[in-house]
């Protein structure tokens, strides 16, 4: 998880001594800010959910797939930028069958689309916290991530805390190892400190009831959405 963080919010997570201790490999937890709070989540929401990228069984790419993925319309995409967000869609396919063992691939575009960094992840995940990720998001143009899910669950927090951690993303889409694609896409009224709110208010009605992590993912994407601060589209 801090993995996937830019430095200047696990630096905010962590404290100062926080983060050194984490970058020198060390015990950072106790510094950690709610990381009691954190483990409290985790005993009082089911631990069978709290992963949802290990449940399922892995589906493995096939030609077929990517020569039969629909055109998706991206909101607000021109006709010409749907074509290129679908040619994106069937190299990342591609790159994760022939490269990558049918695991995890995303990419990171630029605001004309043409311009493609591609991180190579595990069947669970990508990481974003590499010096080549961190440079690239903490720049000031406006990007577009894409990357598959191997076992064909939906949005994960991983990736909603991608969306909304870091200023330059745009949207967050995924698509599925099977084709099926979805994104989440920032609009002209998102507002950080109301998303914020709006994390913090959901986790606390989420451990006041008991929720599980999968109710968790689906009430806060609703909260975005009906804010309109975020679209979701599947």
């Amino acid at each position: 998880m801090l993995n996937s963080l830019p430095e200047s919010r696990r630096a905010q997570v962590l404290g100062r001594k926080g983060l050194k201790a984490w970058e020198d490999g060390k015990d950072w937890r106790k510094y950690m800010r709610g990381y009691a709070g954190m483990r409290e989540m985790k005993s009082r929401l089911k631990e069978s959910v709290l992963e949802p990228q290990k449940r399922g069984v892995k589906t493995i790419i096939t030609q077929n797939t990517i020569d039969n993925i629909g055109q998706f319309q991206y909101p607000g995409f021109t006709k010409r930028e749907n074509k290129l967000m679908l040619q994106a869609q069937k190299e990342l396919l591609a790159i994760a069958r022939d490269k990558n063992n049918s695991n995890e691939v995303a990419m990171i575009l630029t605001s004309d689309l043409k311009g493609k960094t591609i991180l190579l992840g595990n069947d669970n995940s990508v990481d974003f916290g590499t010096a080549k990720a961190k440079n690239i998001l903490a720049g000031g143009e406006s990007l577009y991530i894409i990357h598959n899910h191997p076992r064909g669950y939906g949005f994960s927090l991983d990736d909603i805390h991608i969306l909304t951690d870091n200023n330059s993303v745009k949207s967050i889409s995924l698509i599925k190892n099977s084709g099926r694609i979805e994104t989440l896409q920032k609009t002209a009224n998102y507002d950080k400190i109301m998303i914020n709110k709006i994390q913090t208010k959901v986790l606390k009605r989420c451990r006041k009831n008991n929720l599980d992590y999968e109710t968790y993912i689906k009430l806060l994407l609703k909260e975005f959405t009906e804010g309109g601060m975020v679209l979701w589209k599947l």
